[in-house]
């Protein structure tokens, strides 16, 4: 995870704000999408180099996620924890 973190560091994007967007996402994935996502920083020089740093983090998030089995209420707890855990770092 310190390097996802990094990748985003790097850009100096909001960790905090894409994990939101990347959790509506799952939600509902008419909300946005990651094209959408990665043309709010289509005007940077390094938007090459950022859009594929920022599809790993989307991935990696995305999939988090994704394997989160809603059946199963203590796991869920504890990987929501996890979640705010790391966001409010």
């Amino acid at each position: 995870m310190i390097k996802i973190e990094n990748l985003l560091k790097k850009y100096n994007i909001s960790e905090a704000k894409e994990i939101f967007y990347i959790l509506l996402n799952c939600i509902d994935s008419n909300i946005s999408k990651y094209e959408d996502l990665v043309s709010l920083y289509k005007d940077r020089d390094d938007f090459n180099q950022l859009k594929q740093d920022y599809k790993t983090f989307y991935d990696y998030i995305h999939n988090y996620f994704e394997e989160i089995d809603i059946n199963k209420e203590m796991l869920m707890h504890h990987k929501i924890i996890e979640l705010i855990d790391f966001v409010l770092e």
